[in-house]
Parts: C-alpha cells; sequence; structure tokens
C-alpha cells in the first residue's frame, strides 16, 4: 500500500507540474484569459450514457409503475 500510495503522489506531483505550465503558457500568450471563471466539466455517469441504459432504465421503470397501478 505504501508503494502505491508513493507511485500516486509522483502522478498528482507530475499533474500538478502539467497544469502550472499549462497557466503559464496562457498567462504568456493570452493575458486576458483568466483560469477563475473555469468550471470543471460535467460528465455522464461512464458507460451508461453510452450505452443508452439511462434512457431505458427510465422507461422500463415507468412500465413498472404503470404495472402497478393495474
Amino acid at each position: 500500500m505504501a508503494a502505491r500510495l508513493r507511485i500516486a503522489q509522483t502522478e498528482i506531483e507530475t499533474l500538478i507540474a502539467g497544469i502550472d505550465t499549462i497557466d503559464m503558457v496562457l498567462k504568456l500568450f493570452a493575458p486576458e484569459i483568466s483560469g477563475a471563471d473555469a468550471k470543471p466539466m460535467q460528465l455522464p455517469i461512464p458507460y451508461a450514457a453510452r450505452r443508452c441504459e439511462m434512457t431505458n432504465r427510465g422507461i422500463v421503470y415507468g412500465v413498472y409503475i404503470d404495472a402497478a397501478k393495474l
């Protein structure tokens, strides 16, 4: 576990260095862009949206509700 933790910490440090590099490049070439306005991107649930399961679940759930009312 300790080795995995150290690997994860090293990867985090690498990612932070990459973000800092992107930030410096943006400040150098486009100083008018502010990173404070950036928001995280909302992503759908993995796989469920790709296979249309979210829609299928809604349809199936609706059928169960209709069947329960009979």
